[in-house]
């Protein structure tokens, strides 16, 4: 019987996981000095984590997809939930504040969405068809 996921494509899926993490921390940055150095308005900050949040997904979502190879939309919604719920426990540890509440808030699903499309790019974009 054949694995379904390759020890290749878990270290693989592994670091396209470590460059969803980065680029998700260096845009949050980013994000944070132009609202500390600029006239940007501070009150879209949720927007624009959401923003960041989803991009991070896309990327996620299609690395993924394109590693696998098939199954594109699932592959990508599970990536990104993975990252979404890893970002989420980051927040949990490092602020110390419990969030439950809203870890199944309804701002989350952009994210889940733009990570099922970047699976189904991925896999479209993936040479093994």
């Amino acid at each position: 019987m054949k694995a379904a996921v390759s020890g290749e494509r878990v270290l693989k899926l592994g670091k396209a996981f470590l460059l969803a993490v980065l680029i998700f921390i260096g845009l949050t940055s980013l994000f944070c000095l132009l609202i500390w150095l600029t006239p940007v308005p501070e009150r879209w900050s949720a927007f624009y984590g959401i923003g960041v949040l989803s991009l991070s997904c896309l990327i996620f979502g299609l690395l993924g997809g394109r590693i696998i190879g098939k199954r594109g939309l699932f592959i990508g919604g599970g990536a990104s939930l993975m990252l979404l719920l890893t970002i989420l426990a980051g927040s949990v540890f490092f602020t110390q504040t419990p969030t439950s509440a809203e870890i199944f808030h309804l701002k989350y699903l952009p994210c889940i969405f733009c990570g099922c499309i970047g699976g189904v790019l991925g896999v479209n974009l993936s040479s093994k068809n």
